[in-house]
């Protein structure tokens, strides 16, 4: 048997033997989606010396999902408003790269908590 088709035959082999893994393993052995340390706070800024906008918004979200990123989405439920959480970590150095949030204007009726759905 020459050598190329000595390695053909191991590479289909070895492909064979990674299918048939995964197909027994199945779907019930994929990896779980958790979403930790959600958190919830009113953003206030006023006129400031360091160039911060003048703002009043609500920010909620969590800083660890897993797994992060896309195909990964997040949302936030509250009182019938459902809105898209967008992923904020990932960056080079970024120490929580699992970070979801997002930020809205003021509302008095969304200071409640924030139903997480990934």
């Amino acid at each position: 048997m020459s050598l190329n088709r000595v390695l053909v035959a191991k590479t289909y082999f070895f492909v064979f033997l990674a299918v048939a893994s995964l197909i027994a393993m199945g779907p019930g052995s994929a990896f779980a989606l958790t979403v930790d340390l959600s958190n919830h706070w009113r953003d206030i800024s006023t006129l400031n010396t360091v160039g911060f906008l003048t703002q009043d918004v609500l920010f909620f979200g969590a800083l660890s999902v897993q797994p992060a990123g896309p195909p990964t989405s997040v949302s936030a439920s509250q009182g019938g408003v459902t809105l898209p959480l967008f992923h904020l970590g990932g960056g080079v150095g970024d120490i929580v790269p699992g970070q979801y949030g997002r930020s809205i204007f003021y509302n008095p009726a969304l200071t409640g908590s924030w139903s997480l759905t990934a």
